[in-house]
């Protein structure tokens, strides 16, 4: 049988050619076992029929993210792509105990010392099989683990990695293993307090890709460009928040669970997944307003009037967000970014330079121009186009339109408007806000304004690499306002000049034009005029090299055989020699369409110059002639004697732009993008809207490959000895300073979010695996020859995590990218299934079968037999690496059979739903097989040749899975839709994951407040409260220099702020007149409740008065008026004691505090009574240093130990002359016992102090045991030299710890 033969064929040709066998995933296999298991694969993988397969495997099992073991023996993982590993403990010295005692002086000489113990470990994890190329995220218990307060170190496997030196001092340098060949992570002293002191869980985001003869996308990559442009923080180094309710801050630009600023995080993946970038554009965008360029304004546009941000807040060339326009909206949000932040510019510039990376910075125009706006549009239209290219500011109306200014003076003057009279002397910059200044008309909006501007940030920054003057501008770059006359490239010249002055010789200036604006301008007015338009700013002393944003065509594939590039023989659209062969021929090149009707009917015009045999001057992407020759205008089509300023050779062609959609038939027009709300919006030519990242990768990997020097593409200039093209700075459009494991699964964060499925970010789809260098590296070394030329596709992630044959491994790749195996003349082949078949057969054709066999059978399977649902199980890389699961389900058929399949592969949701579906058809279409001989003629045919098989009138088109070699050849078929496989990948309706929670800063008050419950009286309570919520660890210290831990609160408390001053009322009664509006945590609640309830002591909160006293007050009605905002009425204030913090008035903004058990009271020591201590409140995941923290400087005063003043006090003079003076005292221990005669002492004994006062000064006092006192007639003339006639006294009951109490005081007549 046809397995057997195959088995056989590749026995024979393991043993023969590895008679001693290989090391394969830790176990030896021999040649034979090794060229069988092959030759098994290529035989039995032929039936794809994935719900009934012919032969059992067992590849790579699906599973959860794998823990972390340590077991002796256990096989080391094998990683392709990005996986999520566990790994094993591979070496761990003792636990390290840390104590810190601190001592705390008390009054009297006394004191406290406190000891606290800390522990640490030092571990290696081994990941997987090395070398790789480096490493995402960590995660330690499930949760992304912060570096910070320890060192991580990772070694990537290579067999020249040496020790690690932690290991080898503990170790010893003798015994301490480098482990070649294992990835490994070392944690240096892991702080443990956060995993309950024990070694955590660690899994680690692993990226690894076989090594290929061809470099890969990654390896090639050497400079990309830097967005989003237009977002106000997203540069930031600094972690950047807005406020969003009391005590709630979310990050502008910092969006994974590890706190670190978007940026850095973004970087980190740039230099781990594209190791040889060196050169960065940092697109830097202000917006523009119209398409008229008399009327274009540009400005640095904010994103709303009214957002607060820490811990600096936007400004723009002194400018701040209710001092600018405004971006436009769509459904109530901003429809684009703002313009950056100076300080976020000049951070991200600082951070590359250090970085090691040569930064260009890169002024963008952003079009703001809304869908309902009113201006007029210069190419006809009732209005202008929604969020247009910049490329299309032009003069109004536009040239070519009726009454278009173009070749008039009118439009010198309007070119000058756009530019403006900005100077490199207006613009300074102010250190203590890292913002430009600017000196010049506030009323300008103009270009110069822009450039000059970004210029100074670039000075500030320490200067840069390279710096553009503008991009993209052909709307503007080909006005005249005379014949052969283009003011704006005048002006760009000025610029440029101005640029020098502020950047220094050191930087590169350039301009970056697009490709269509590249070529000569040929206007379409009948002049028959070829000018090289700008060819005096190529030439100008202040440009240092043709920029060139070049999208031009690479491809013009159309599905189908019956097109003109598959008939040449071209295999399809990802093919690298036919992409190269685009990149210096084809489209716009040899041949162009001359209409639409052309294209599609692919009627290819010639490009030749009639005239003068300077082909080159009507190409658009013949960059070797255009650099290599002297340009000649044509004024009227005649060709001038004398070339233009441009010396052939004498700069360097920067590509500033390159890029491709990642769409299907991406590189048949690369420039197109999908974005909803803008006009541009488009898919390419005869594209069918499907994700194609491998067309995205082969697209620019052709490009950067053309033109690398050893390609013998790019010749060396005789003049400069530079390349023409200047191969490290072919900048790939784009990467995105948002990092991939947030852009852009956090769809509800940013608008554009949807705009990268199809887009030409190259963010998020670097670090994955060729399938074709997968296969290679599994069965590597075999010794089988194996053809993998025609076999494509994306491994995202694939992980072997136990020993397993190389057919075991490769088998289910083959299953899930739908390729096919074959085996012929001892050449094991494994390609991308076959489209087109290569045999038509009839019944005349065939073999007699002999033995009265029919000459062919066709049978198809019982509708029932085909499953109706198929759950089909994956690796989600969106969802961490954790096990995802889509359905596919058939809409009609007899079958209810539901079947299930597992990949241990990664794959998104929308791959895993286009493979299930795709599974599904191919089940339904399968069942159709049939059965024949072939005879010797037919020997051509192979396991896996499609044929159309026509018989009794029906022609199908089978694939032969199974030929034997007997007399004849019996053949097995199975029917076949070469186009099953290729369901379109639709974005499903999916929720945004939940950000992860961040620590943030807390809201944090100490409240020295009077006895409450059962706390300790001495204590001071604490109260904290952010959102998002993290445990908040509170420290103290007597010295400002050594804080001891006090407490971690678990729990936030209810806090917030008056949101208008509370006015005075008396305590002892309700309050009836006022109400409290305050403004807490939106996370928060407050309730009404009866009085009954809260005469029961709840709804018991503290407001901070004016002097930082608190009052106790309680509200018996609780009414939400707003998210986060309530007003509490029915007031009870003053209570426990504190009438003398009632403010008259409380000021807004004063402090809020629920009083329950979520604010408990320090554990501080009564020792510490009396003094000021400081304190550090912050997430306790973070350090106590970290910026996160907050400090705060409170006396200790012990207020629950403080007797309350007395009440009820009065005084009269008595018939002796002596005034007698009474009170009524209170107590601050169980003062609500109603069936008590008295209340209870609350001291160790009775004592008060009375004062007389007189202008403010106390001029006796008296001590008593007794709540009254007389005040004798002889100390009244002492005091007063005749009895007063107004007498003001204040009263104090005493303690025997903290001596007087709160005082009452009054004035009597006498």
């Amino acid at each position: 049988m046809a397995v057997l033969a195959f088995t056989a064929i590749g026995s024979a040709l393991g043993g023969a050619l590895l008679p001693a066998g290989i090391s394969l995933l830790g176990a030896t296999l021999s040649g034979a076992a090794i060229g069988g298991a092959i030759g098994g694969l290529a035989g039995s993988a032929i039936d794809q029929a994935l719900l009934a397969p012919t032969v059992k495997t067992s590849g790579p099992r699906l599973q959860d993210v794998q823990i972390t073991t340590s077991v002796e023996g256990a096989a080391v993982l094998r990683v392709y792509g990005r996986m999520r590993v566990g790994g094993q403990v591979i070496w761990a010295s003792r636990f390290r105990e840390t104590s810190e005692t601190e001592s705390h002086g008390g009054k009297g000489g006394g004191g406290v010392e406190t000891t606290t113990y800390s522990y640490s470990a030092s571990f290696a994890v081994g990941l997987c099989e090395g070398p790789i190329d480096g490493i995402g995220r960590v995660w330690a218990d499930g949760e992304i683990l912060e570096p910070d307060g320890f060192e991580m170190r990772l070694y990537t496997g290579g067999e020249d990695q040496l020790p690690d030196p932690k290991i080898v001092a503990v170790e010893g340098e003798e015994f301490a293993p480098a482990y070649r060949g294992l990835a490994y992570l070392v944690f240096e002293e892991l702080p443990l307090e956060r995993f309950g002191n024990r070694v955590p869980q660690i899994t680690v985001e692993v990226i690894r890709r076989p090594k290929d003869e061809r470099p890969a996308l990654e390896d090639l990559v050497t400079a990309v460009t830097m967005i989003p442009g237009a977002s106000e923080f997203a540069y930031a180094t600094d972690v950047v928040e807005r406020a969003d309710g009391f005590g709630a801050w979310e990050a502008e630009n910092a969006h994974l669970a590890d706190g670190r600023a978007d940026l850095i995080a973004s970087l980190d993946e740039l230099q781990t997944v594209a190791p040889n970038v060196s050169h960065v554009s940092l697109i830097v965008a202000w917006h523009g307003t119209d398409l008229r360029v008399g009327q274009c304004e540009i400005w640095p546009k904010a994103e709303t009037a009214d957002k607060t941000t820490r811990p600096f807040q936007w400004r723009v060339g002194g400018l701040t967000r209710d001092e600018t326009a405004i971006v436009s909206l769509i459904d109530g949000g901003p429809a684009v970014g703002g313009a950056p932040a100076d300080r976020s510019v000049y951070q991200a510039i600082r951070e590359m330079t250090a970085r090691g990376l040569k930064v260009m910075v890169t002024p963008f125009i952003m079009m703001d121009v809304a869908a309902d706006n009113a201006l007029p549009d210069p190419y006809g239209g009732e209005r202008q186009a929604a969020y247009p290219w910049r490329g299309r500011v032009t003069c109004h109306p536009a040239p070519g339109q009726p009454g278009s200014p173009d070749g008039t003076a009118a439009v010198a003057d309007d070119v000058a408007a756009f530019f403006g009279e900005a100077e490199p002397g207006d613009f300074g910059w102010r250190d203590d806000e890292l913002t430009v200044s600017f000196d010049g008309s506030e009323d300008e909006r103009s270009y110069r304004r822009f450039i000059l501007h970004v210029a100074k940030i670039a000075q500030a920054a320490g200067g840069v690499d390279a710096f553009l003057i503008g991009t993209e501008m052909i709307g503007l770059t080909t006005l005249r306002d005379a014949p052969g006359s283009y003011p704006a490239v005048a002006r760009l010249k000025a610029l440029a000049a101005d640029a020098r002055t502020m950047l220094g010789p050191e930087v590169r200036i350039g301009y970056a034009a697009d490709w269509s604006e590249f070529p000569p301008h040929r206007p379409a007015d009948g002049s028959n005029d070829v000018a090289f338009h700008l060819d005096p700013l190529w030439a100008d002393e202040a440009i240092d090299f043709v920029g060139l944003d070049n999208y031009t065509p690479l491809a013009d594939w159309r599905d189908g055989a019956d097109h003109l590039d598959a008939e040449a023989g071209w295999k399809g659209p990802t093919e690298a020699g036919y992409l190269d062969a685009n990149i210096e021929g084809g489209e716009g090149f040899d041949w162009y369409y001359a209409s639409p009707a052309d294209r599609a009917a692919q009627l290819r015009t010639p490009i030749v110059d009639t005239a003068h045999g300077e082909h080159w001057v009507f190409r658009t992407k013949d960059f070797r002639s255009w650099w290599e020759s002297a340009h000649h205008d044509r004024p009227g089509g005649v060709r001038a004697a004398s070339p233009t300023p441009w010396v052939p050779q004498s700069k360097p062609i920067v590509f500033c732009e390159i890029g491709c959609p990642a769409v299907d038939k991406g590189s048949n027009q690369p420039n197109v993008f999908v974005d909803t709300k803008s006009s541009e919006s488009a898919l390419p030519h005869f594209s069918s809207g499907r994700r194609d990242d491998l067309v995205q990768r082969a697209c620019l990997a052709a490009q950067i490959a053309h033109w690398d020097p050893e390609g013998g593409h790019n010749p060396v200039s005789s003049l400069t000895g530079e390349r023409m093209i200047d191969p490290a700075r072919i900048h790939v459009w784009t990467w995105d300073a948002r990092p991939p494991a947030a852009f852009p699964l956090f769809s509800d964060v940013w608008t554009d979010a949807e705009n990268w499925r199809l887009g030409h970010w190259i963010t998020g789809r670097l670090g994955v695996a060729g399938l074709r260098e997968v296969v290679a590296d599994i069965a590597g070394g075999l010794g089988a020859d194996l053809q993998l030329d025609d076999l494509d596709g994306l491994v995202r992630g694939y992980m072997l995590e136990r020993i397993m044959s190389p057919r075991d491994a490769i088998e289910p790749l083959i299953d899930a990218f739908g390729a096919e195996a074959s085996a012929s003349g001892g050449v094991i082949r494994i390609a991308n299934r076959r489209k087109a078949p290569v045999a038509a057969l009839t019944p005349d054709d065939l073999a007699d079968p002999g033995e009265r066999k029919p000459g062919f059978t066709l049978t198809r399977a019982q509708a029932s037999e085909v499953p109706e649902t198929l759950k089909l199980r994956h690796v989600d890389p969106d969802r961490d690496f954790r096990q995802g699961t889509v359905e596919a389900r058939r809409l009609a058929g007899e079958g209810k059979a539901v079947r299930e399949a597992a990949f241990a592969l990664s794959l998104t949701n929308e791959e895993a739903q286009a493979l299930a579906d795709g599974l599904l058809i191919e089940a339904s279409v399968a069942r159709e097989t049939g059965a024949f001989a072939l005879p010797p003629s037919r020997l051509a045919l192979e396991p896996g040749d499609l044929v159309v098989f026509t018989a009794h009138g029906r022609t199908t088109l089978m694939r032969l899975d199974e030929i034997g070699e007997e007399y004849v050849r019996p053949a097995k078929l199975a029917r076949r839709d070469p186009d099953a496989r290729d369901v379109a990948t639709v974005p499903g309706e999916t929720r945004p994951p939940p950000r992860p929670g961040r620590p943030v800063q807390p809201v944090f008050e100490v409240l020295d407040l009077p006895l409450i419950g059962e706390a300790p009286a001495h204590a001071p309570r604490l109260a904290v409260y952010s959102r998002p919520w993290s445990p908040v660890a509170v420290f103290r210290s007597d010295d400002g220099e050594r804080f001891a831990l006090d407490q971690v609160l678990r729990r936030a408390a209810t806090m917030g702020r008056l949101a208008a001053p509370l006015d005075f009322h008396a305590s002892g009664r309700f309050d009836r007149t006022n109400v409290l509006e305050v403004e807490i945590g939106r996370d928060k609640a407050l309730e009404s409740v009866s009085e009954r309830v809260l005469l029961g002591g709840v709804n018991l909160a503290a407001v901070k008065g004016p002097d930082g006293a608190w009052e106790v007050l309680q509200f018996r009605v609780a009414e939400l008026v707003a998210p986060g905002f309530w007003r509490l009425a029915t007031l009870l204030r003053g209570q426990f004691g504190t009438e003398e913090a009632i403010g008259a008035p409380t000021p807004a903004g004063a402090a809020f505090v629920l009083i329950d058990a979520r604010t408990p009271p320090s554990e501080v020591g009564e020792g510490l009574r009396g003094i000021e201590l400081g304190w550090r409140a912050g997430p306790a995941s973070r350090a106590r240093n970290d910026p996160t923290y907050v400090a705060a400087a409170v006396r200790i005063g012990a207020r629950g130990l403080m007797p309350l003043a007395p009440v009820r006090l009065g005084a009269k003079r008595v018939a002796s002359g002596d005034v007698e003076i009474t009170w009524i005292r209170r107590t601050r221990i169980g003062g609500d016992d109603f069936d008590s005669r008295d209340v209870r002492l609350g001291e160790e004994s009775e004592a008060y102090e009375v004062e007389v006062i007189s202008g403010g000064e106390t001029l006796r006092t008296i001590e008593t045991d007794t709540p009254s006192a007389i005040y004798a007639a002889a100390d009244q003339l002492a005091d007063f030299g005749t009895p007063p006639a107004l007498l003001e006294i204040a009263v104090r009951q005493l303690s025997a710890v903290v001596g007087p109490g709160l005082p009452t005081q009054g004035t009597f007549a006498l």
